[in-house]
């Protein structure tokens, strides 16, 4: 191939590459006049909106804005943050420590574990975590068979003020930060490390 037809094949291989790019941020850009447009207007949503300025922001702000805010931060650190780094040192603890002790087979078993309630409907989980941790459930039962009778009148449920099962609710979150994280360990070059 001479070079001026090489030229022109980078040439349309970057205009092809960046098309998706250009496509990404002409539909991002529209959605975001759009939501500005919407934000200076009253409209319930049936009749023909009207521009009503920057009163929509002064109500905003008169009305506990700030609270709002704090409120969707709060909610981002719960939803996104710690569940991101929970999954992160699950991962690394599933894949540095419990892997190389006790096997691929250990780890993936507290893998799937942990990714198991994201894929279960809520209302099964509790049922199943409820036949668990009842009085009469199976991990009482299996505390008895090896010795460690727990009291049949008081179970799990009197652990604290929360339920005992919020220790695995709290865990849940992780699950697919702990699934990604883990099988990108997996791929990763060991002579990288």
């Amino acid at each position: 191939m001479k070079p001026k037809e090489k030229g022109q094949l980078a040439r349309q291989r970057l205009l092809v590459s960046c098309c998706p790019a250009r496509d990404v941020s002409c539909s991002s850009s529209s959605a975001v006049r759009g939501t500005i447009g919407d934000q200076l207007t009253k409209w319930n949503g049936v009749t023909t909106p009207k521009f009503h300025g920057l009163d929509n922001y002064a109500t905003a702000m008169a009305t506990g804005f700030l609270e709002l805010v704090q409120n969707n931060l709060s909610l981002i650190l719960a939803m996104v943050v710690i569940p991101t780094i929970l999954g992160l040192l699950l991962a690394g603890l599933l894949f540095s420590y419990i892997a190389p002790r006790f096997g691929v087979r250990a780890a993936n078993f507290f893998r799937a574990g942990f990714y198991l309630p994201q894929v279960m409907p809520v209302a099964i989980a509790g049922v199943v975590w409820g036949w668990i941790l009842a009085p009469d459930g199976a991990l009482n039962a299996l505390l008895q068979a090896i010795g460690l009778a727990c009291s049949p009148t008081t179970g799990w449920e009197d652990a604290g003020p929360r339920s005992s099962r919020s220790w695995h609710d709290d865990l849940v979150p992780g699950g697919f930060p702990l699934v990604i994280f883990f099988t990108a360990l997996q791929r990763t070059d060991p002579a990288l490390a």
